[in-house]
């Protein structure tokens, strides 16, 4: 798959999204497939379009290629899971956290309005939360399919009209209400008689901005995101008071997402159908229901149906029910019913347990029992431990970088003001936190997956970003920095700034 490796399927239906990794930047990334008969031009304008947006709101694409599996997309890994996910798993917002979700991604949203990118398909589904509880926008560039996510269209777009900055503050405002209200505002998205929203149960100053925003003439709305965000602050400041912001934590919405995450990741539980022609690899415990022509290897433990024609390869201790005309190779301490017309499968959740415990049981050097099917069935193998194939892909070399160490020129431009600073990084280790050093100060920037991040206190709180572009000998050369304001009007900048930092000695 072009220069990145596969590690992981995470998402098979729709769009196939693969967990890979980049050897070159040494770092995790999405690797999504782009569907369509002009898919690879589509992928390459995508990039370009893009390639201007760094800001810890937005979910970064970093390049596009096409091999013979098709033609991808090379994102940002986020360690977090869907905002949909989240919900489905959490309760009623409150509405300072509902606030200060949609903050975020407005954040994130005026970065990319002010660079003259619209987003164009808002939806809570583009919406991602990392394990930090930070809300991060995806989806520049991706096709909106369905009456779910035309839900979140303004009037004006859903008619036939061109999406642009004040489309994308109508799908805002809808995520937002449904956030505060639970309620979806339409049920028809395609009505032309579409009459002003009921936000009653809503705070006043804030639903009068929201009534705006989703007002149905897009000359009524705010004109970007930026202006949505600036009312919004203000009427939260009216409705909660001032300094509302510092006391909404999003940690307990982080800690959803990363259990969310690491269910998928490891595959426990997880249920996967795949159409003909799909390959769909999924993880212990899983069960995979194939269409005919599919190719579906699984891992330990696993139960797969498999139709006509299909070649259904599986690991110890799995079991496999065959159609007509399969051919079915199983491993060690594995079972399998093949029959004209039939399905032999395990007894659910006991055949995976079982089958678990087999596979524990092979690594050692003495008999072992497999119980596979329905119709209880039992096999004695003795196995040397030596003798057994790997059971899952070898795992990527230790990193050697990157590592912040040195002294850096930074270079950082903000909305009405630039500056050059001098500063110092110290770090013994690949892929950890540095120290920070100053004006004679000193801090902590810390790693947080794919660069360091660090937040500062005090009258002007501002939270800086740093992301490697170039790495030479597992030392980072030049490096990228979006820095957000946090106390907005407090620092004298007129707002967000970028960055770009260059390794000048040691």
């Amino acid at each position: 798959m072009g220069d990145y490796q596969r590690l992981s399927l995470v998402h098979g239906a729709g769009t196939t999204v693969w967990r890979g990794f980049d050897p070159g930047l040494r770092r995790d990334v999405a690797l999504k497939g782009v569907n369509g008969s002009t898919a690879v031009a589509d992928a390459r304008r995508t990039v370009e379009a893009l390639s201007v947006l760094r800001h810890p709101n937005i979910v970064s694409v970093y390049d596009a290629f096409d091999d013979d599996a098709g033609t991808w997309l090379v994102e940002q890994w986020v360690s977090g899971a869907p905002l949909p996910s989240v919900l489905s798993r959490t309760p009623t917002l409150l509405a300072v956290d509902a606030l200060a979700l949609v903050r975020g991604v407005l954040t994130g949203l005026a970065h990319a309005h002010d660079r003259g990118v619209v987003h164009g398909r808002i939806s809570p589904a583009s919406i991602m939360i990392d394990e930090s509880g930070t809300p991060l926008l995806g989806g520049f560039g991706a096709t909106q399919t369905g009456a779910e996510g035309a839900l979140y269209t303004s009037p004006d777009v859903a008619a036939g009209g061109a999406a642009d900055e004040r489309s994308d503050v109508y799908s805002v405002c809808m995520v937002l209400v449904e956030l505060l209200s639970g309620q979806k505002l339409v049920a028809d998205p395609l009505r032309a008689e579409r009459t002003a929203p009921d936000l009653s149960g809503i705070e006043a100053p804030i639903a009068a901005v929201l009534a705006d925003g989703l007002h149905v003439d897009p000359r009524h709305r705010p004109a970007d995101a930026s202006v949505l965000l600036a009312r919004l602050d203000e009427a939260a400041d009216t409705a909660h008071g001032k300094g509302w912001l510092a006391t909404v934590s999003l940690g307990s919405l982080g800690s959803t997402a990363a259990a969310v995450a690491a269910k998928a990741l490891a595959g426990f539980g997880s249920v996967a159908g795949a159409a003909s022609g799909t390959a769909a690899p999924l993880g212990i415990g899983s069960v995979a229901g194939a269409a005919a022509g599919t190719a579906t290897p699984l891992g330990i433990g696993s139960v797969a149906g498999a139709g006509s024609g299909t070649a259904t390869p599986l690991g110890i201790g799995s079991v496999a029910g065959a159609g007509s005309g399969t051919a079915t190779p199983l491993s060690i301490g594995s079972a399998a019913g093949a029959g004209k017309g039939k399905i032999l499968l395990g007894a659910g959740v006991m055949a995976t347990v079982v089958a678990a415990i087999t596979a524990i049981i092979l690594l050692l050097p003495h008999p072992t029992e497999s119980t596979a099917s329905q119709a209880t069935t039992t096999t004695t193998t003795t196995t040397p431990a030596a003798a057994l194939v790997p059971l899952a892909p070898p795992q990527p070399p230790p990193p050697a970088g990157p590592r912040l160490s040195g002294t850096y020129s930074i270079t950082s431009t903000f909305r009405t003001a630039t500056a050059t600073s001098v500063v110092s990084f110290a770090s013994d280790c690949a892929m950890c936190d540095a120290t920070l050093t100053a004006n004679g100060k000193s801090g902590t920037v810390t790693w947080n997956g794919t660069g360091w991040e660090n937040t500062g206190g005090g009258a002007c709180a501002m939270r800086t970003v740093i992301t490697p572009t170039s790495i030479v000998d597992g030392i980072v050369q030049t490096f990228s920095q979006i820095a957000t304001i946090l106390t907005p009007g407090s620092c004298g900048v007129g707002g967000d700034g970028t960055g770009v930092g260059t390794r000048t000695g040691p």
